[in-house]
């Protein structure tokens, strides 16, 4: 299906597999005995195009049998996502629109997410700069969400906030897909591209969806997600999913790949190792120590994450395939997958058959591996896609800059502390810019009405208090709300009351503290957080639960502007280099006290008159992206770019560093910025 020269994928559940319905294959094909295959649903590339070794480093495609060198699946359209200016972004691959901010609803538990969609579908005002009267929007099924998983980067909520949408969060976004036992429902993971399910309870991210106008005569719309109501495919003669083909392999009639039938035949095997098995394999059924295995075939491969994910069907488990599968022997954990964990490339993706989950594993692990074939062959017009120091940038290869291998591959920022001291007790959350007590325990544990009580007393009588280091003597002290209390949660720290406390503040304990967000169906109850274990539930008022309480914020005059700076190799203005001197870009910020959201960029213009502008993974692209969205914080000396030996061709190439303190995405006027010029001199 093509519209306006762009190929777009419908999203569907079907109903056998719960996968995506892609480009239709016209021609029938016998693929196994007494079975025609009349159309198939073409699943989509994962994204991957690097490979990498056992330790992670990478390595060249060729031989190596991973995603990154076969690439199998639908290319995606370039652009894939577009940006429509009414807080709305259409996906090109999919034909989903979806809802650019990423945070507009914060963290919910799932039943209320999905009251949430409900209540958006009335009031569209909901959400900031939405300016559109849809009132059709649904929470995603894990399918539709997966598919916004690019597998070459390493962190998905940056990736989509380069493709246009804003302030998604590093964490658990929330799918529409219950879970068998009706507990749990699944999620997908936007920090590292894995699926879990979850307890309903929990509190996580939603992003919702719509299926865009032209779509409609396909999709209809059922319940909280869409079906497809004639969308089962022809899939065989005989109407079922998979065929036993009697050589001891499997045929998926919706997707077109065969699988070995025996999912134990090969042994628990490391990554590297799952991989070498395959050429075994494809060596002849001898070789291979599958007995079942009775036909010769000389193109098994380790499947990619799409692939083997195909299987799972999300509403089973034990295991969490389709009624009535033939695979035998399914082992009850983990099956390799060819692609590997960008986010910490020495891990890999496995999918678990038993429960239908999707994680990371070191490369070193022993795990299951079910090879897969195509059937059906791909189209000769789909080349792999280079991940070179070129591209389709549209900017000549020699007035590229290269990162050095050394450094890593994402900007974090803030870095250095999360909190910074304001020297009167009071410390400002350098990422919300929230300003919180210091100590975070001067008042013991209280009753919630207690502590609506003391925090009363403490902005009008401050010294009555103990609070350590506490000389500011402020009168706007409130009890901060669940959103902001768990924007104080690290997740990926064990210890995270321990880490709290080396970020610049102090008495962090790992109980539970009180947020300022009451039950609004009871009065009598009110949310707290476990910093300890990060869980948020709703707690009677009489409990008696710590205080950490954080300032109203002001609206006070502020100083004018922020102070930048931008160094090229430890040098302002212009600097002259070789081809074969190393570059390193520094920046430097200081705030002096400005709290404002902002948008921050970084770019350089080549002496063909193009300009690239980094992205947070310190890749370049000739969109116009910022490098990071928050607010305003401090920086010292940081090393936004390094090139080991530049390789520039000759010319002049002028750097910028710039923010601008209207957080939408959008270069805009005025912002601050500063400039260092590289020249690169004919002859060198």
């Amino acid at each position: 299906m093509m519209r306006g020269g762009v190929l777009r994928i419908v999203v569907s559940i079907a109903i056998m597999a719960g996968w995506l319905a892609a480009t239709f294959l016209q021609a029938a094909e016998t693929v196994g005995p007494g079975m025609v295959m009349t159309s198939v649903q073409t699943l989509p590339r994962t994204g991957q195009i690097s490979t990498y070794d056992q330790t992670g480093k990478l390595i060249d495609f060729q031989g190596s049998g991973q995603d990154g060198e076969f690439q199998r699946g639908v290319v995606w359209p370039e652009p894939r996502f577009i940006v429509n200016g009414d807080g709305t972004v259409s996906d090109s691959l999919t034909g989903l629109m979806w809802l650019k901010d990423g945070n507009c609803f914060g963290d919910l538990p799932w039943p209320t997410a999905l009251q949430m969609v409900v209540d958006f579908n009335k009031n569209n005002a909901l959400c900031h700069g939405f300016k559109t009267d849809y009132q059709d929007w649904f929470l995603p099924d894990i399918n539709q969400l997966a598919t916004l998983f690019d597998a070459q980067v390493g962190v998905t909520s940056d990736y989509l906030r380069l493709g246009g949408f804003t302030s998604l969060q590093r964490g658990i976004y929330w799918s529409a897909t219950a879970y068998l036992n009706r507990l749990n429902a699944w999620g997908a993971n936007f920090t590292n591209g894995s699926i879990a399910s979850h307890n309903k309870l929990e509190r996580h991210f939603l992003l919702i969806a719509r299926v865009e106008k032209a779509e409609k005569t396909i999709i209809a719309k059922v319940g909280a997600r869409p079906v497809a109501p004639e969308s089962v495919p022809a899939l065989t003669q005989s109407g079922q999913r998979f065929v036993d083909n009697g050589d001891g392999t499997v045929t998926d009639g919706l997707t077109g790949l065969m699988w070995l039938q025996d999912a134990s035949c090969l042994s628990t095997l490391d990554w590297q190792g799952a991989l070498a098995a395959m050429q075994l394999l494809n060596g002849g059924p001898g070789e291979s120590g599958c007995p079942s295995l009775s036909k010769k075939y000389s193109d098994w491969s380790l499947p990619n994450a799409i692939e083997l994910r195909s299987l799972i069907d999300y509403e089973a488990d034990y295991p969490a395939l389709s009624s009535g599968h033939p695979f035998k022997a399914v082992a009850a954990s983990g099956y390799w997958t060819a692609t590997t964990a960008t986010a910490i490339p020495e891990q890999a993706f496995m999918v678990d058959l038993d429960t239908g989950a999707m994680s990371m594993a070191p490369k070193t692990a022993k795990h299951h591996a079910l090879p897969v074939r195509q059937v059906v062959p791909p189209p000769l017009d789909r080349p792999r896609k280079e991940s070179g120091k070129g591209g389709s940038l549209g900017v000549a290869e020699q007035y590229l800059l290269a990162l050095d291998p050394e450094m890593p591959s994402e900007i974090h920022w803030p870095p250095g502390p999360r909190f910074f001291n304001n020297g009167d007790g009071t410390s400002m959350d350098s990422i919300t810019g929230v300003n919180w007590l210091t100590d975070a325990n001067c008042f013991g544990k209280k009753s919630w009405k207690e502590a609506a009580a003391i925090l009363k007393n403490f902005n009008s009588r401050p010294k009555t208090f103990k609070c350590a280091e506490y000389e500011a003597g402020v009168d706007d002290w409130q009890l901060p709300t669940l959103v902001e209390m768990s924007d104080l949660v690290n997740k990926d720290e064990e210890n995270r009351e321990e880490w709290l406390n080396q970020q610049g503040v102090k008495n962090v304990q790992g109980s539970a503290y009180w947020t300022a967000t009451e039950n609004p169906l009871n009065l009598y109850f009110a949310d707290a957080i476990i910093l300890k274990t990060a869980k948020a539930g709703n707690y009677p008022k009489s409990l008696r639960f710590f205080i950490w309480p954080k300032r109203k914020a002001q609206k006070g005059k502020e100083p004018n502007e922020p102070l930048l700076n931008l160094t090229a190799n430890a040098i302002s203005d212009f600097v002259t280099l070789s081809p074969k001197d190393p570059l390193s870009l520094v920046v430097y910020l200081h705030t002096f006290g400005l709290r404002r959201p902002a948008d921050f960029w970084f770019w350089y213009d080549t002496p063909d008159e193009k300009r690239l502008w980094l992205t947070p993974i310190r890749t370049w692209t000739d969109k116009v992206t910022s490098v990071y969205q928050g607010p305003l914080f401090n920086l010292k000396t940081y090393e936004i770019y390094r090139a080991g030996a530049n390789g520039l061709a000759p010319g002049v190439y002028d750097f910028h560093f710039a923010v601008d303190t209207i957080p939408n995405g959008i270069f805009d006027e005025p912002r601050y910025e500063v400039k260092v010029s590289v020249v690169i001199p004919d002859g060198q």
